[in-house]
């Protein structure tokens, strides 16, 4: 059979993203232990808490380490995450596995959910919408473009 260009290579959006989201996590993993210092929005914090992070950090100055090594807790398992989608992703999707193309289909809900974890952390600006936006239009080309790889018409 052969295959459209846009279906066989499809997967390579798909694969970008994902690594693109491991490298900027990688970052940020780097950044927190070379001794970059992790703020939270300040508005996030009093909402949540009634206090403004200077205050919280006067109550506990080991505040700020116990955040920063959260922060990078949670990245490392969202890399863990992006790691065996990028194997789904290389191989049996790639190779046109029916269940690898509904397995894809967590990445829309992963690119809302670290939207919403960042927004909550350091607000949600225009620019973390618009990345949302470019972010889940390429997870969605990648998922739609080869539906037919997955999908052959009888």
């Amino acid at each position: 059979m052969h295959q459209k260009a846009y279906e066989k290579y499809a997967w390579l959006i798909l694969f970008g993203v994902v690594l693109v989201l491991g490298v900027r996590f990688f970052l940020f993993i780097v950044s927190g232990v070379l001794g970059g210092e992790l703020r939270p929005d300040s508005q996030a914090v009093e909402d949540l808490t009634g206090m403004t992070w200077n205050e919280l950090l006067a109550l506990n100055s080991g505040l700020s380490d116990f955040y920063g090594w959260l922060e990078r807790e949670i990245s490392i398992i969202y890399i863990s995450f992006i790691a065996l989608m990028a194997i789904v992703i290389a191989v049996p999707y790639r190779k046109g596995h029916r269940w690898s193309w509904y397995a894809m289909w967590i990445l829309p809900l992963f690119a809302v959910a670290i939207t919403i974890h960042g927004g909550l952390v350091t607000g949600f600006s225009i620019a973390v919408i618009i990345q949302t936006v470019v972010l889940l239009f390429l997870i969605l080309l990648g998922i739609i473009l080869p539906y037919r790889k997955f999908f052959p018409s009888k």
